[in-house]
Order: C-alpha cells, then structure tokens, then sequence
C-alpha cells in the first residue's frame, strides 16, 4: 500500500478516542517494529500508546477501560509483500486470516474489544524481513517505523 493511501485509511479508520497497542519482540530483528512505533509516538499523539512486546494480552483490559472507540494494534507481519511494506487490515480481514508474529489470536482480541468496549480493530501491519532472535531489524524496516510516526503523528495531534 502506497502511503498516501495508507495515510488516507488511517485518517478515516482513527476517529473518536484511540487506545495504540504495538506488538513485539526487541531482540527479533523485524518484529522490533512495534515497540520502535510505540517508543517515538508515546506522548506524541492524542491517543493512549501502550508497548505491549509480546504479551498483548496482558494490556486487553487496561485498554477497555479507556473505552475507545478505535484500538490500533501495530505488529511486524507475514503477508507475502516486500519487506518494509505497509498494510492496514480491518476487521474481516483479521477475522479471516493470523497475519501476526505472536501467538495471540488477531480475532480473539477483536472480539474482546468488539464485546467489551465496542471499539472498532484495526491492524497497522508491515512485512517483515527475518524475525531471527538477535538479529538487528532490516533498513526497510527502519523506514517503515519513520513512515508510521510520521503519518500517525500529524493525523493523531
């Protein structure tokens, strides 16, 4: 997905209160890509940024009980793209596939959001190169952290 593109269904998708939930892990090369989101976004935005590593579900009711309308979750993925490439998954399509690095069901935390909260779930997913333990992430990847703060913090302000 282009970036324009991107940054046009994120501008539609993040309306009303949005609660941010970045996944994964800091020693596997590309899946750093969530926690490099929340580290430069946390208390740059209007929303509430939770690094939750590789344990989202640790952070499920913290966030219902914000209430939010929206819950982003942000996550290295496998999509067969180009490495560094960008997507942004909405609900039936984390209903109908586990794009995801970790083990937490994509649809089992979309319907606790959905049953708790009525928030709405949206996936901001990039194509990660190698998740190699001890592996440093890949340059696209890189890029697509800069690319990702730089659009959710002129849409989030």
């Amino acid at each position: 997905m282009d970036l324009t593109s991107l940054k046009s269904r994120l501008q539609a998708a993040l309306t009303g209160k949005v609660a941010i939930l970045c996944i994964g892990s800091r020693s596997r090369g590309d899946d750093i890509f969530g926690p490099l989101v929340a580290k430069r976004i946390a208390g740059k935005v209007s929303a509430e940024v939770f690094d939750a590593e590789n344990v989202p579900e640790n952070y499920l009711g913290k966030i219902a009980k914000l209430e939010p309308d929206v819950v982003l979750l942000v996550d290295a993925a496998h999509f067969d793209a180009a490495p560094g490439q960008l997507r942004l998954l909405d609900p039936q399509d984390l209903q109908e596939s586990s794009f995801s690095t970790h083990s937490a069901s994509l649809k089992l935390i979309e319907e606790f959001f959905q049953s708790e909260c009525n928030a709405r779930v949206f996936m901001l997913a990039v194509q990660a190169e190698h998740v190699r333990f001890g592996a440093l992430p890949s340059p696209a990847i890189i890029a697509a952290v800069d690319s990702v703060v730089d659009i959710l913090t002129e849409i989030l302000n």
